[in-house]
């Protein structure tokens, strides 16, 4: 069993700060029909409220990661002929090869929080803050 934990802050009328266990995000709009932008990206969200009824959709393509490459399956029967390049040259004195590296297990690959992208997450949570603020300014006067 795992803890949750999750806070919402309203900045603004449609402006939600968004607090997780693994970072902040923003909503901007009303209920209904709301941008979340996030660590995970940005998402379009659509709803019918009181109904449980509702649509999510990442803009600019899917949140999974591209299916691996499988490679080509294992060709049973006769070899091919050895060629002058598939013969080792044992005349030369051998040379450290290291070890090949295993390709990454889907799923168990996560991009590093480096303090770099850190301060870019926050920094573009902040800039739509300040926009919607300075919006909400230029339209109320």
């Amino acid at each position: 069993m795992s803890f949750r934990f999750g806070k919402r802050v309203k900045i603004a009328p449609g402006i939600t700060l968004n607090f997780g266990k693994r970072g902040i995000s923003t909503t901007l709009g009303p209920r209904g029909a709301s941008v979340n932008l996030g660590r995970k990206g940005v998402y379009l969200n659509a709803s019918i409220p009181g109904t449980g009824l509702s649509w999510r959709s990442r803009v600019g393509g899917s949140a999974k990661s591209p299916a691996p490459v499988q490679p080509d399956p294992i060709r049973r029967g006769v070899p091919p002929p050895l060629s002058r390049s598939d013969v080792p040259d044992t005349t030369r004195s051998p040379q450290a090869v290291p070890p090949p590296v295993p390709p990454p297990v889907p799923g168990t690959m996560r991009p590093a929080n480096s303090p770099f992208a850190t301060f870019l997450m926050v920094s573009g949570v902040l800039f739509w803050i300040v926009a919607a603020l300075v919006a909400l300014a230029l339209y109320s006067a």
